[in-house]
């Protein structure tokens, strides 16, 4: 495959300079995933443009994050693309402007170092254009902080409780995010790709410094790979931890991380990228794999029919 080789990576500076990019403007880890709090019942209703009319959608790659436009309560909103996220999040401010509406049930997700608390709004409506709408019940979160770190304004998060039921392709190279119904989405003819299996939660089998690691897909993380303290101090021993980084989550809030390079195995692919410690982790799960990685390739992400395809770009 271009620039992949058995024994390192060739020509694809993106990872270090991601790197770089994570020290000085944050990690950008979206930490919404609910830990010690199980995800809110999907509320809502998801409906996919059919025929002609569908299209995909532009995208916009911002400090690692997947960026896109799309229409919340008649207004244009922009939206984080990020199946990391338990359940899919608008911005209060952006709902609910006055602060007057009524409040449904609340709602608390942690961030590792603290919460962020929210509740559910009746009767949003969030449309990609010419790709899917969403109507129902979302949560309300201030994701203030996070746009602050980000450096935009986040108006939405799409999450796993609507990116799970789909099948996602995101091609970087033209800027492009193709969102519709699993089992329909695979690489064209010739191409060379690869596909993984992954479990019920989402997990794939890789291997750092030729140690085992069971990772999650995160598309909401600008990192390469950020793994558990306890699996970084495993896979890596305790003299890595003399380089450190700076994260972010999604309440704002900085920290510094261990950050070290490794020799990560994902099928067909061995390559030295870098690793930090320190993600905010449910049980089980060595660390997540994330967007300064993926991104050198076209993804499909395919949750229902348990697969994550690589195609080489």
């Amino acid at each position: 495959m271009p620039g992949l080789t058995r024994h390192g990576w060739r020509g694809l500076p993106g990872v270090a300079a991601g790197l770089l990019l994570s020290a000085a403007l944050l990690f950008m880890a979206m930490a919404l995933h609910a830990q010690g709090s199980p995800p809110t019942a999907r509320r809502f209703a998801l409906s996919l443009v059919q025929g002609a009319a569908w299209s995909p959608t532009p995208i916009e790659v911002h400090r690692g994050l997947i960026l896109f436009r799309a229409v919340l309560n008649g207004r244009d909103a922009t939206v984080l693309l990020d199946n990391g996220a338990a359940n899919s999040f608008v911005d209060r401010r952006f709902v609910d402007p006055s602060g007057t509406a009524p409040r449904g049930a609340p709602y608390v997700a942690s961030t590792g170092a603290g919460v962020l608390r929210g509740h559910a709004v009746d009767g949003v409506t969030l449309t990609v254009p010419n790709q899917l709408d969403i109507k129902g019940t979302l949560i309300a979160l201030d994701l203030a902080p996070f746009s602050r770190i980000v450096g935009r304004p986040i108006d939405a998060v799409l999450g796993a409780d609507a990116l799970d039921q789909l099948a996602v392709m995101i091609r970087p190279a033209d800027r492009t995010l193709y969102l519709t119904a699993s089992g329909k989405m695979t690489p064209r003819s010739g191409a060379k790709a690869f596909s993984l299996p992954m479990s019920a939660a989402g997990r794939i089998s890789a291997q750092i410094n030729d140690e085992p690691v069971l990772l999650a897909v995160d598309l909401g993380s600008n990192g390469a790979i950020r793994l558990s303290d306890a699996a970084f101090a495993r896979v890596l021993g305790p003299a890595a931890t003399n380089r450190r980084t700076a994260a972010a989550n999604a309440d704002g809030q900085v920290r510094t991380a261990a950050t070290a390079n490794a020799a990560f195995t994902l099928g067909p692919v061995r390559a030295n990228i870098p690793v930090a410690a320190g993600g905010v982790l449910p049980s089980g799960l060595d660390g997540r794999l994330g967007m300064a990685f993926l991104s050198k390739f076209t993804i499909i992400l395919d949750q229902r029919q348990q697969r994550l395809t690589l195609v080489s770009r």
